[in-house]
């Protein structure tokens, strides 16, 4: 067989797109299931706080009292209905699952590519009855808990330690931050502790 008749390796956008879909059946047969016990939510704030504590450097009061408010932010958006099984065992955002496909640390997918996939998986959830009235009438707003579920992994992941894709990480969680004002304490830690990605653009290639 010559290169040219070797089949093509399937695109990274199309491999996320075939995972959506088995998320979508794993997530059918699991609601059949009574749900799980919730995620500690201390747990959860300590691992938001460790990354605020890695990267903060010296804090004022005042940056300490935003970057508070950016994690109770990032928690309570978390917690919004409907709860569903998480792949990890516990209950939590119907978005946490697609956000974990969508925006892993080992590659970044074009947005385009992003918004076709989950555009996909709402409306299917929407057909299947999985979304509440706000979310089953508002792509934006399920957009907005993808966006911050992924940015919380992000975050965590950054307050952990040394990270091998640490650099693809913090461009994620720079770029969320700057597209949301109630971000915006976080968007400034951004721009102390990762200048590069402003000065130069925000890539996450």
């Amino acid at each position: 067989m010559s290169p040219l008749d070797a089949p093509s390796l399937p695109s990274p956008a199309n491999t996320v797109r075939e995972a959506s879909q088995a998320l979508l059946d794993w997530q059918r047969a699991a609601l059949s299931q009574p749900l799980p016990p919730a995620a500690d939510p201390l747990a959860q704030a300590a691992a938001l706080q460790a990354c605020f504590d890695r990267w903060g450097g010296e804090a004022t009061e005042r940056e300490r009292a935003g970057w508070s408010a950016c994690i109770q932010a990032l928690l309570a958006s978390a917690a919004l209905p409907p709860q569903r099984p998480l792949k990890c065992g516990v209950a939590g955002s119907c978005a946490e699952d697609l956000a974990a496909l969508l925006r892993p640390s080992t590659q970044a997918l074009d947005e385009a590519d992003e918004l076709d996939i989950a555009v996909r998986y709402w409306e299917q959830a929407r057909k299947a009855g999985w979304l509440d009235e706000d979310l089953d009438a508002d792509f934006g707003e399920f957009w907005r808990r993808v966006e911050w579920c992924a940015l919380a992994q992000h975050l965590a992941l950054l307050g952990a330690g040394p990270h091998a894709d640490e650099a693809r990480l913090a461009a994620f969680a720079a770029k969320t931050a700057s597209r949301y004002v109630q971000l915006s304490p976080l968007k400034r830690l951004a721009e102390k502790a990762w200048p590069h990605f402003f000065d130069l653009g925000i890539t996450l290639r």
